[in-house]
């Protein structure tokens, strides 16, 4: 992860997911948690995006970036 981008052999350190996720939670504050927002990937600096939607059970959405980093739940 020398560069920032990840690669299919790489793994995840749990500082940088929780760095990743911590980011993306911070830029849906203004919106009450929910909705689209954009933020910059603490990895590697480039414009990330969240989408977050309310459930009526749970709620899901997708977190990504052009470096790799992206999860769906």
């Amino acid at each position: 992860m020398g560069n920032g981008n990840l690669t299919a052999k790489e793994d995840i350190s749990i500082e940088d997911l929780y760095n990743f996720i911590r980011a993306s939670l911070v830029a849906l504050q203004p919106t009450d948690g929910f909705g689209e927002a954009d933020f910059t990937c603490p990895i590697c600096g480039a414009q990330a995006h969240i989408r977050r939607n309310k459930g009526e059970i749970y709620n899901n959405g997708d977190i990504s970036c052009q470096c790799g980093y992206s999860f769906h739940f």
